[in-house]
């Protein structure tokens, strides 16, 4: 932060930066002064000033200084070291170990710990780094702890955040963001029961955490659409149970809402909502982009609900499209509701069901005339208050309306619409069996969809296939721990670990996509199957083998194939998969052809023709907008 500066502030700053370059502390002190008395919020002075007060051997007043520049701008990371570095200084010039000392690098570590923080805040430093320096002076330091854990799992090293984190409870078991890292990092690794464990000990210090709250209600109804023993019937109970609980305790918290004075005018232009903890760099983005683009401004005003705390490049790029922009981060589910109602909402659509940071639960009261929900999760939501549910008759067929508690609106081609994501696109390339001389297959998705039952067939389909391998790849695969689990998963069904490379990400998108040059044949994950990866590998010329269920998550797969007339390598049974694998491996010509087609194929197909897209999408939401306006005369 800074303030206009005076005539002559600019020279005398400039003149006390080149003092500190010549170490000429006392001249340097003198001059950041009078540079600091015509510029009193500039922080990056202040830090400066204080770095001088360090080397120069006034360590009080150079953390004085610091504190001074952290306040105006908690972003100015070099004051914490150099504070930091102050009371370090000082310990040292009192030698021997004593309280003092030990007090001083507690102190430093604090400032470390608000360091590491804010490092990973802006997702650059030696982040690690500065969380185990802060460690290394107060091994007692549960916020350093909490800090590392919270780090490790945030790049997907969940063992490794587990024990940290479990360390930060044994220093500190009121520490509630522990608590709530914990739960997040045994979510990744697959240990359900613990997850909810972790999330109730934190709601049990601190009863007022919406989102664990709400995490704890959801998250088991989202782990369900991994599990091969779940059927649609139990999934829809277990899913109404929670809607019908959602909407008691909405009703006892709130009185009876106003009715809705929204015009009925059938035909007028909609004013649409889309709600969202994913308009970022996230797999939402890709498919609902194209249908912001695309929208006819004539017809439909759309309104973007950000559930955010970080915007990233692609936040901004949505928000230039030219949707009425609200960051909905922050409010409670009442002050949500009554943003939607003040900006006249027609139609408020959930994009992320029971996903995280969702605001399922500001739908417990409709919070506009119509309610949907699409794209974000593949499955009812269990409300009653929300009027539809938007889909297509591949990934929904008839007689999937007995587990929905929405109606379900299906559009005519595709629910989807795939938007390549990135500025330079990757060139297609030859099968690698045709170089290798065996096949590769691959998948990319959430090793959670990586069922008992997956694993079995992907090690039938490598032991009918000679010399085959299969590549897996996943931020989760950074975890040691978690690659030794699926190592020793396909081991016990025969699977040699030297057939398997798992492999970490890649950061950009043209590396990621690149990824796909190595393999010849993607395995579509059952019962909850890949989305964003299927669109990816088809889109690198890779056709997937599919299995197609008996509700939406598991049809996924069957649908895409689908919609670029590939519908034959969905199989109705795993022995059906099995055998799609196996016989298209041994077809190179077939490989060959998909690889130059399949590209151009989803271009020409309605998966990738946005304005068709666009256009069934708005047709929609107005037969939607007819059913209400009939209904209310």
């Amino acid at each position: 932060m800074s303030t206009r500066a005076s005539p002559d502030a600019a020279d005398i700053a400039s003149e006390a930066r080149a003092l500190r370059g010549a170490q000429n502390w006392p001249a340097a002190i003198a001059q950041y002064h009078r540079a600091i008395e015509r510029q009193p919020q500039h922080a990056a002075l202040l830090f400066e000033l204080g770095d001088c007060y360090r080397q120069s051997g006034d360590t009080g007043r150079a953390i004085q200084a610091c504190e001074r520049a952290i306040t105006l701008d908690p972003d100015c990371v070099e004051a914490y070291r150099c504070a930091a570095d102050a009371a370090l200084a000082q310990a040292a010039k009192l030698g021997m170990p004593s309280k003092a000392v030990a007090d001083l690098k507690k102190f430093a570590a604090l400032y470390l710990v608000a360091l590491g923080r804010r490092q990973w805040h802006r997702k650059s430093g030696e982040i690690e780094a500065t969380f185990r320096e802060a460690i290394a002076l107060d091994g007692k330091s549960a916020a350093a702890y909490d800090g590392l854990g919270e780090f490790l799992e945030g790049t997907g090293r969940s063992s490794e955040a587990e024990k940290a984190l479990r360390r930060a409870i044994a220093l500190d078991r009121h520490l509630v963001s522990a608590h709530v890292l914990l739960g997040n990092a045994l979510r990744s690794l697959g240990r359900f029961e613990e997850m909810e464990a972790a999330y109730r000990r934190a709601l049990a210090i601190d009863p007022n955490l919406r989102e664990v709250r709400e995490n704890l209600a959801s998250l088991p109804l989202l782990n369900m659409l991994y599990d091969s023993e779940a059927t649609p019937a139990q999934i829809y109970r277990r899913h109404r149970d929670w809607g019908d609980d959602a909407i008691a305790t909405a009703r006892k918290n709130e009185p009876t809402p106003a009715p809705f004075r929204n015009s009925r005018d059938p035909e007028r232009r909609l004013r649409v909502a889309y709600l969202s903890p994913d308009f970022r760099y996230h797999a939402v983005s890709f498919f609902f982009e194209p249908l912001l683009a695309y929208h006819d401004p004539s017809v439909i005003a759309p309104y973007c609900y950000a559930e955010i705390e970080t915007p990233d490049l692609v936040t901004s790029m949505l928000q230039q499209i030219g949707a009425v922009w609200r960051n909905s981060f922050g409010l409670d589910n009442a002050a949500l509701r009554a943003q939607l109602r003040a900006d006249e909402i027609d139609i408020a659509i959930d994009l992320a069901g029971h996903t995280g940071r969702g605001r399922l639960n500001a739908f417990a009261v409709k919070p506009a005339p119509v309610t949907a929900t699409w794209l974000g999760y593949p499955a009812t939501t269990g409300l009653a208050t929300i009027d539809w549910r938007i889909t297509d008759a591949r990934a929904d067929p008839s007689g999937q309306e007995q587990f929905h508690s929405e109606k379900l609106l299906r559009l005519p081609d595709s629910f989807l619409c795939y938007h390549f994501y990135g500025t330079v696109t990757p060139p297609l390339t030859a099968p690698p069996a045709a170089a290798r001389g065996a096949i590769t297959f691959g998948s990319f998705n959430n090793p959670l969809k990586l069922s008992p039952l997956a694993i079995a067939a992907w090690a039938r389909i490598l032991g009918q296939v000679p010399d085959s391998r299969l590549v897996l790849k996943s931020a989760r695969f950074i975890d040691p721990a978690l690659r030794a689990n699926f190592l020793a998963r396909f081991a016990a069904s025969g699977i040699a670990a030297e057939r398997l490379e798992l492999r970490e990400p890649q950061p950009h998108m043209v590396d990621h996509l690149s990824s796909y040059a190595d393999i010849d044949i993607a395995l579509d994950p059952f019962p909850y199957n890949g989305t964003t990866t299927t669109c990816e590998a088809m889109w690198m010329g890779v056709p997937m083998i599919s299995l197609i269920g008996d509700h939406h998550a598991a049809r996924v797969g069957f649908d895409l194939l689908s919609q670029v007339g590939l519908a034959d390598f969905a199989a109705a049974d795993i022995d059906g998969y099995v055998a799609k694998a196996v016989a298209l491996a041994a077809d190179m010509p077939q490989l060959t052809r998909l690889r130059q087609e399949l590209r151009q194929g989803m271009q020409a197909s309605p998966l990738g023709d946005a304005p068709r897209f666009a256009r069934a999408f708005e047709a929609g939401l107005r037969r939607m907008w007819h059913v209400w306006c009939n209904a209310a005369r």
